[in-house]
């Protein structure tokens, strides 16, 4: 267990460096430190153990996201996934969504764009598929590092879910490094328009979003409140 946990923190440092590591890079840096010929099929044994590790512990659902979910496709509001992978690869995330009936338009994941967040291919991705244009899109996350930043660097609102995790609250600059490849850029997008109602968010560094009727968000910013049509083409 402490190897694994080791080998977790390297894949934090290659994470951070925008650089994939993954259950393959796991299983050869633990054979490694242990001795032993990083081949197959120890190799594969290895790396696929720790990759199903998710599945063999279990998955829930947060209350409420399967409605959520089931809201938007009624509304006819395009929704996408954008996951950094970790240990966990694509397909056992994928096969954990088909287990909990669990529906997205269209899915990104870091392991098959090949750059995690912030950086921006997976935003813009998740956006040339959806046809919305970033002032009109709305991304949901729990890192600030990673999905606050990465969506407003994407020019999107971003709202962080703390329901699960909580990674602080601490108000301090969310910045975010070039991407380690060349990104395309997305059509360019329309800004959010500018009403007199007050910014209703507790932190300065946050977008806070809520529903409002004809399929429409309002997003609240320091000093200033947008409405954000959502899925518009």
């Amino acid at each position: 267990m402490e190897l694994v946990d080791r080998s977790w923190a390297l894949h934090l440092d290659e994470w951070r460096g925008g650089r994939a590591f993954g259950p393959k890079g796991a299983a050869r840096w633990c054979l490694d430190e242990l001795g032993l010929a990083a081949t197959a099929p120890d190799l594969d044994e290895l790396a696929e153990a720790i990759a199903t590790g998710t599945l063999a512990v279990g998955t829930a659902v947060v209350n409420g996201a399967a409605e959520a979910l089931g809201a938007l496709h009624r509304a006819g509001i395009p929704t996408a996934l954008i996951c950094d992978t970790g240990f966990t690869p694509s397909w056992v995330v994928r096969e954990a969504l088909c287990i909990h009936n669990l529906t997205l338009d269209h899915s990104f994941f870091s392991d098959e764009v090949g750059t995690p967040k912030p950086y921006p291919p997976m935003f813009l991705a998740a956006l040339e598929a959806t046809g919305a244009a970033p002032g009109e899109a709305v991304h949901i996350g729990d890192l600030r590092r990673t999905d606050v930043a990465g969506a407003r660097a994407a020019g999107m609102a971003a709202v962080r879910f703390a329901g699960v995790h909580d990674d602080g609250g601490r108000r301090r600059p969310l910045p975010v490094g070039r991407p380690p490849g060349p990104a395309r850029a997305v059509g360019p997008g329309r800004p959010p328009k500018v009403g007199a109602d007050r910014a209703y968010t507790r932190d300065p560094l946050l977008t806070s979003v809520r529903p409002e009727r004809g399929g429409r968000w309002r997003a609240a910013v320091p000093g200033s409140s947008a409405s954000l049509p959502c899925g518009a083409r």
